[in-house]
């Protein structure tokens, strides 16, 4: 058994919204990536948010049927890494407290990506 302990400071509370449904009702922002030209993006809704359309994420859905590898998304705050297989299409459930990610792929095309502000159950599929 470890005797070690985990330091405690380098514990973060975050709040999460998973399984709420808004007051304003169910809203998305699409989205779409290139990644002709950069592998990489940061994301940063924050200043969006001032317009009261979208206060909070519960699901992102992404569309990396197009291309031949993974996407990859890493949630800011949380750090929740989520990874889009090639030639998938799904929604997955996100515990975003800002709406802040970082998306990379080194596929030379387009993601698409949705985030939405209901719960929807997880999946993801290959397209084909």
């Amino acid at each position: 058994m470890p005797t070690k302990y985990f330091p405690q400071t380098d514990v973060v509370n975050v709040n999460t919204y998973n399984s709420c449904i808004p007051k304003n009702g169910a809203r998305c922002v699409p989205i779409l990536f290139d990644f002709t030209t950069e592998t990489e993006w940061i994301f940063d809704y924050e200043r969006m948010k001032q317009r009261d359309f979208l206060s909070f994420c519960q699901t992102l859905w992404i569309d990396n049927a197009d291309n031949s590898v993974a996407c990859e998304i890493i949630i800011d705050v949380t750090r929740q890494r989520i990874i889009a297989p090639p030639f998938s299409q799904g929604y997955y459930t996100v515990t975003m407290q800002s709406i802040k990610f970082a998306i990379s792929s080194e596929g030379a095309g387009f993601v698409g990506v949705e985030l939405l502000n209901v719960p929807v159950p997880p999946a993801v599929w290959k397209v084909s």
